[in-house]
C-alpha cells in the first residue's frame, strides 16, 4: 500500500497510487541496476520510453562545461532529468494502438531526492525517490501540483525480488488529476513495473 514519501505525508496526499510485482530468476542488484540506468529504459519502459538527463551533481562539479557535453544516464542523488511519458501506454496493451510518436510524449522535469542502493549482506532495501523539480524552468509552483514517487526493491521471504512503487500528489490540480485520471494512473504504474519485471526475467539488466 502507499506510504508517505520523503516530502509528502500520506495524510496530506490528494492522489495516491501503488503497484507491486515479484521478480523471479533475478537478483535485487540486477533489478536495481536496470531501474537506475535510464539507457535501458527505451528497451522496456513503455510508460517512460525516453529520459533526458539535465544535470548530474558530480559531473557538474568536475566539468568546465555547464552542462557537460556527455552526462551519465545512471541516476544518483541530485540527478535532474526530464521524464517523457507515453500516456497511451495502457492502450497499447491490446496491441491495437499505433506506436507512440515522440512528439506526443508528455515531459515532466524531476529530481532524484533519495538514492539508497540495496545492501544484500546487511539485508537493506534499495530505495530511490524522485519528485517534481520545482526549480526547473517551466515547472508549476508546488501549491498548484507536486508529486513524489518511491521505488523499493528487496528480497522477500521466498527469496524472490519484490518491487514496490508508490506515488503521492498534492496541490490544487491534483484534485482534477484524481477525478479524471485516478484509475488510469494506477494502470500505468503497474505497466511500468510489469515491464521492468519482464525485461529482467528475460536475462537483461542495466
Amino acid at each position: 500500500m502507499a506510504q508517505s514519501t520523503p516530502s509528502i505525508p500520506l495524510n496530506q496526499a490528494v492522489v495516491t497510487t501503488h503497484s507491486s510485482v515479484v521478480v523471479t530468476k533475478a537478483s535485487v542488484t540486477s533489478v536495481w541496476n536496470t531501474l537506475i540506468d535510464t539507457s535501458t529504459w527505451p528497451e522496456w519502459n513503455r510508460l517512460v520510453p525516453k529520459v533526458i538527463i539535465n544535470s548530474q551533481p558530480d559531473q557538474l562539479e568536475n566539468s568546465t562545461e555547464t552542462p557537460p557535453s556527455s552526462l551519465s544516464p545512471v541516476f544518483q542523488r541530485g540527478t535532474k532529468m526530464s521524464l517523457l511519458f507515453n500516456t497511451n501506454a495502457d492502450n497499447e496493451m491490446d496491441g491495437n494502438a499505433p506506436p507512440f510518436e515522440e512528439s506526443s510524449l508528455v515531459m515532466l522535469k524531476s529530481v532524484i531526492t533519495v538514492f539508497e542502493p540495496p545492501n544484500s549482506e546487511k539485508g537493506e532495501k534499495g530505495r530511490i525517490a524522485w519528485a517534481v523539480d520545482t526549480q526547473a524552468e517551466g515547472s508549476w509552483p508546488k501549491w498548484l501540483v507536486y508529486a513524489e514517487r518511491v521505488h523499493e526493491i528487496y528480497q522477500d521471504e521466498d527469496g524472490n525480488v519484490k518491487v514496490e512503487d508508490w506515488e503521492l500528489q498534492t496541490g490544487v490540480m491534483a484534485y482534477g488529476v484524481r477525478w479524471m485520471m485516478g484509475a488510469k494512473l494506477e494502470r500505468l504504474r503497474q505497466i511500468w513495473i510489469e515491464n521492468l519485471k519482464s525485461f529482467v526475467e528475460a536475462g537483461n539488466q542495466g
